[in-house]
């Protein structure tokens, strides 16, 4: 039995991590940055890649009046030219956040003790500065140390490499528990052997081959980053975000314009290589060769194709959904499953989440992560909203107990916990007069 489990958990392991299946990956989940890296990069070795439209998408966010240099200012340059360091594009997430004006001055703290790459410089100087300055427990600490973790890009917030690589394997599209488990044992206890190369002691102490071993290795290369803040600039290096799209609102039509295919970088297959390979005079070996490189360009290019085509999908499902916020405004942001998304689009849901996260679109409001038009559901409001529901309660009735605010939830339908409206009472800083009043007031 045992030795079957195990059999099973190796194959598996080799299915679920299979190149080809990588490389989809890789594709659909790469900002649009990382996927014009990934043409390039191919294009290098690969003589069937012809470039045809070269990127404009990210040299036109550059353009500009060429600035003085007495005149320069680093700061106001990127300012003006949209680029955003890491340290910016992390606060500007709090705002999100449905939390108290405490929580919000913690996390922003926390983000101060960031380096450029995401991770802490001194977590436990950090740590002791925020509990002496606000006065906070251990718990709400963690709490806001945890909501950072969940922030974009993946992986920021981290102690260390194999944490931050834990917090991006979180997104990431595997269902497959047995895999999950394999990766997770790897990154957490033989990171070091893994840069090494040392499979084969990895595969000794783990009981998987070395062939499985490998799989986790080149997933963990194409599909995390030991950099999370790679993507983002500092004064010295004037690097940004590339929306790939725009949605905007006329007062009477919802206009969503495909950026990455309009302004993106686009390849096709070269004829005159295609023509060598079916050349009857080709000798075999040359054929073999170019045989090789072109099964690579095909698929790369069949993935570049999928991809714009689901992401089109994607954008347009989502922007219809959200209609009321792009004509009213952030606060008519409407509850958006991810598994609502990919069931109405037949595509998988842990999927869709990681494409989510590696998306950006330009909207009236700035530009955000595709991922904040899909919040998720409390009772049948986004949590800002249901936060904003409590504390009409809240203030309506300030001498009820949490326990009197649960019950009269509950005759509304909404079945809440006591300790439930705790936590939100103390993420919105108010205070029940209960205790103060119940001598006089038995409400």
């Amino acid at each position: 039995m045992q030795f079957r489990q195990q059999l099973t958990q190796k194959q598996t392991l080799k299915q679920a991590l299979n190149p080809k299946l990588i490389q989809l990956f890789k594709v659909f989940n790469a900002s649009y940055d990382q996927l014009v890296d990934q043409i390039t990069s191919e294009q290098d070795h690969n003589m069937f890649i012809e470039i045809t439209q070269d990127d404009q998408l990210s040299t036109s966010s550059s353009k500009g009046s060429p600035v003085a240099d007495s005149d320069y200012n680093p700061e106001q340059f990127i300012a003006a030219k949209g680029f955003q360091s890491l340290h910016e594009f992390l606060r500007n997430q709090i705002r999100y956040l449905p939390i108290s004006n405490v929580k919000k001055q913690v996390i922003q703290t926390l983000i101060e003790g960031l380096d450029n790459k995401g991770f802490f410089e001194d977590f436990l100087k950090t740590k002791k500065t925020i509990l002496s300055t606000f006065n906070i427990s251990q718990t709400i600490f963690n709490d806001c140390l945890q909501q950072l973790q969940h922030f974009e890009p993946e992986g920021v917030g981290a102690r260390s490499l194999s944490e931050s690589l834990l917090i991006q394997l979180e997104h990431t599209e595997l269902e497959n528990e047995a895999v999950i488990k394999a990766i997770k044992t790897v990154i957490t206890h033989h990171l070091d052997d893994l840069a090494n190369q040392n499979y084969q002691k990895i595969a000794n102490e783990t009981q998987l081959e070395v062939e499985g071993i490998q799989a986790v290795a080149q997933f963990i290369k194409e599909n995390l980053t030991p950099n999370p803040g790679a993507q983002f600039t500092t004064i010295e290096e004037h690097m940004y975000i590339v929306p790939s799209f725009d949605i905007s609102y006329d007062g009477t039509k919802l206009h969503i314009k495909n950026l990455e295919q309009e302004k993106g970088i686009q390849f096709s297959l070269s004829t005159k290589y295609i023509q060598l390979l079916k050349d009857p005079k080709t000798d075999q070996k040359t054929k073999d060769f170019l045989q090789e490189r072109y099964d690579k360009a095909k698929e790369l290019h069949d993935n570049l194709i999928q991809r714009r085509q689901l992401l089109q999908k994607l954008v347009t499902h989502i922007a219809t959904k959200q209609m009321l916020y792009f004509q009213q405004g952030p606060d008519y942001l409407t509850p958006l499953l991810q598994k609502e998304v990919a069931a109405a689009l037949n595509f998988n849901a842990s999927s869709i989440s990681r494409i989510l996260c590696s998306k950006y679109v330009t909207t009236p409001y700035g530009v955000i992560p595709l991922k904040h038009l899909c919040p998720r559901r409390y009772f049948g409001k986004t949590k800002q909203q249901f936060k904003q529901f409590l504390n009409h309660y809240f203030k309506k009735f300030p001498k009820y107990s949490d326990q009197k605010i649960a019950n009269l939830l509950a005759q509304h339908g909404i079945k809440i916990a006591r300790r439930t409206v705790a936590k939100y009472r103390k993420d919105l800083n108010l205070e029940s007069s209960y205790f103060d009043g119940r001598l006089t007031d038995n409400a």
